[in-house]
């Protein structure tokens, strides 16, 4: 371990651990006042609103190496593409995230939404969805053709892992079906 005046000191790997994972914490701290967003370190629980796809990567890695996050409420403010979504699913994959709320504030982007791999805008939406992580999705802010700019869905998608499921989407209903532990579903 390099001290602050630049000399090596050794320390057994817990400590090394400890100061590490007390390092990310400081740097997700940072990110966060820098977004004026909320981080409540007991609960595990960030609040944070995002104006462009850079500061999400930001604030992805910061998320990423911190493992101390349960509970993710993200506003997206600014005119997402396929790849800000996919930056998401994989901060969201790496983490420790068991809750999360997307807020698509802005979500108009190109009308062109298909990528070269035949993907769809929002198909990491539903990916998410899909991770065995999560417990709890909320979705808000969704354009009315949302469904339209994703993939369609399998018949057979499982999402049992779901225990919570909250939308302002219509076909909603399509989606509760594909979850059996659902305990509590909201559509607003």
């Amino acid at each position: 371990m390099t001290t602050k005046d630049g000399h090596v000191k050794w320390v057994c790997r817990d400590h090394y651990r400890a100061g590490y994972q007390e390092a990310h914490t400081q740097k997700l701290h940072d990110v966060i006042k820098l977004a004026i967003g909320k981080f409540d370190e007991q609960l595990g629980r960030v609040e944070i609103t995002l104006r462009s796809s850079f500061a999400a990567v930001e604030f992805y890695d910061a998320i990423s190496k911190a493992k101390g996050v349960l509970n993710l409420c993200i506003e997206l403010s600014w005119d997402q593409q396929y790849a800000d979504f996919v930056k998401l699913k994989d901060m969201v994959s790496k983490s420790n995230i068991r809750s999360i709320k997307v807020d698509l504030v802005s979500s108009t982007g190109p009308n062109f939404d298909i990528n070269l791999s035949g993907r769809r805008r929002y198909d990491p939406i539903f990916d998410i969805m899909r991770l065995p992580s999560i417990e709890s999705f909320e979705i808000e802010g969704a354009p009315e053709d949302f469904f339209q700019r994703s993939s369609p869905l399998p018949r057979n998608v499982n999402l049992s892992n779901l225990k919570c499921l909250a939308a302002d989407i219509a076909k909603i209903e399509f989606l509760v079906a594909q979850a059996p532990n659902l305990i509590s579903k909201k559509v607003f």
